[in-house]
């Protein structure tokens, strides 16, 4: 589990996710360099079997030991919101993280590979689509391609399943997450939360597993309105997925 914004409530998060199920008791997984302000996995996997590789203020990398001998890398990430940022800022912030995600990818020698997070941009924002930032595309046949070649450099893919869960015909709530702005243009529902998945590991990913999570046993996350209820929870609503 993944959480954009804790707060720095560590110990309650893993208190009150324990208790929830104390058969399956779930840590937190320390950063390399210090506590992250606003990204924080928790996970069941053995202490030993995934730990964080890199980071930096927007971006942590962990890698899983999985039991046939692969390793898995986890990217999370938390980029700034647009309130606050320009669009070619987020797009240069884009690029840095993506930019480390490669980094671990060329070290390691492997590109099984996934991101997920707050990316606080759209599937169709050129921080996400661009081929020097985390280039992801729609299209799950043309990035089973694996790469593209622009300028005589080869630039990887990533699928984003997330255009799916765009719109009244998602499988869902139409985005994430609701914003209203007194402005000439507002999109109204984002899918800011999102996961990317690259071609190496998308055989073991299957879209109708993939959910933008409106009801959490009894609690609703949805106002009357059917927008994500942040005066009682979150501005955004969770995403879940198996892979």
């Amino acid at each position: 589990m993944i959480i954009c914004e804790h707060g720095s409530r560590i110990a309650q998060i893993e208190d009150a996710l324990n208790k929830a199920d104390p058969n399956k008791r779930m840590a937190y997984v320390k950063p390399v360099l210090k506590r992250h302000a606003s990204l924080a996995l928790f996970s069941r996997v053995t202490v030993g079997k995934l730990a964080t590789v890199t980071e930096h203020s927007h971006c942590l990398v962990h890698a899983l030991q999985r039991s046939n001998g692969d390793e898995l890398l986890i990217a999370s990430v938390h980029l700034s919101s647009p309130m606050h940022q320009s669009e070619r800022d987020l797009m240069f912030l884009a690029q840095d993280s993506a930019d480390l995600i490669r980094d671990q990818e060329s070290q390691r020698r492997h590109r099984h590979t996934l991101v997920v997070g707050d990316f606080n941009m759209d599937p169709y924002h050129p921080g996400m689509i661009a081929s020097h930032c985390f280039h992801a595309v729609m299209d799950r046949r043309l990035a089973m391609e694996e790469s593209r070649v622009i300028q005589k450099q080869e630039h990887h893919f990533f699928y984003n399943p997330m255009w799916s869960r765009l719109g009244d015909d998602s499988l869902g709530p139409p985005g994430s997450y609701f914003y209203r702005k007194a402005s000439p243009e507002c999109h109204f529902w984002h899918a800011w939360d999102q996961v990317l998945v690259r071609p190496a590991i998308l055989g073991h990913f299957n879209n109708t597993r993939l959910s933008v999570i409106t009801q959490i046993g009894v609690t609703q996350m949805l106002d009357q309105k059917g927008r994500p209820n942040f005066k009682k929870y979150s501005d955004h609503l969770p995403i879940a997925f198996e892979i």
